[in-house]
């Protein structure tokens, strides 16, 4: 009877459910906009009028008192649409939508190909910057990686050899994300040079598809209620792999 009940809420509602919402939510009618929002399924709705959706629910939530919930709905927001740009609110509104955008988490997705390292990922905003460090047997190099698409690219050194690389994304100055490190690099192994085969006995997180996979994995458990900050790695004396989810303090 519970679950019945419960498939019952989450009614999948429309484009004209939420136009219906907007006008509550321009006259102040906070607890309509909560009532025909908050238990709706709106997975269905294109980006836009879904973006609409969660903020006007996130913020009807917030003048209601209702913080915890206003946080959910903003989270989902900018889990959504990294990209989102709020109209003119009140000062209370914009530190929340601030902190909400600060716990959405950022999983990178690197990849060796084409003589350079391509990153993509989840919960990347275009305002975001991919640094990708090459490690060589001289020391490091590399930088800023070029916009292609949501994705980031940057050429591996051809005057030296490289054998391995790391990733870090920032956002507003923030960093938000690794992939790798300094000491822990990601073996690069470049497909096109038909390098792309993983050799025998090499374990499984020091092939180029791991960190894809891992991301997949980590995603799914910030859906499942994690909302995290940094994603990094470290490798075991056992030479097992620790994946760390570091959340920001509220």
């Amino acid at each position: 009877m519970l679950f019945a009940a419960a498939l019952f809420l989450a009614v999948p509602i429309d484009s004209e459910a939420v136009t219906a919402a907007r006008t509550n939510y321009e006259k102040a009618r906070y607890e309509d906009v909560v009532k025909s929002l908050r238990d709706a399924d709106v997975s269905a709705l294109e980006k836009n009028v879904l973006a609409d959706a969660l903020f006007m629910l996130g913020v009807s939530e917030l003048a209601l008192g209702n913080e915890a919930l206003s946080q959910k709905a903003l989270v989902r927001l900018f889990t959504e649409v990294p990209d989102f740009e709020w109209p003119l609110v009140a000062k209370k509104v914009v530190a929340a939508l601030e902190k909400a955008r600060k716990q959405v988490a950022i999983v990178l997705q690197p990849t060796v190909s084409d003589g350079g390292v391509r990153v993509c990922g989840a919960g990347l905003p275009k305002r975001a910057e991919m640094k990708i460090v090459f490690t060589t047997a001289s020391g490091e190099e590399g930088g800023l990686g070029t916009a292609d698409g949501a994705c980031f690219m940057r050429a591996a050194p051809k005057d030296q050899p490289v054998n391995g690389y790391y990733v870090v994304a920032v956002v507003d100055g923030e960093q938000r994300a690794t992939a790798g490190s300094r000491l822990q690099p990601l073996p690069y192994e470049d497909r096109k040079s038909g390098g792309g085969a993983v050799a025998e006995g090499t374990p499984w997180y020091k092939h180029w598809a791991t960190w894809t996979i891992a991301g997949i994995l980590v995603a799914g458990a910030i859906a499942g209620g994690v909302a995290g900050g940094v994603i990094s790695a470290r490798e075991r004396a056992d030479g097992t792999m620790r994946i760390n989810v570091v959340v920001p303090p509220p």
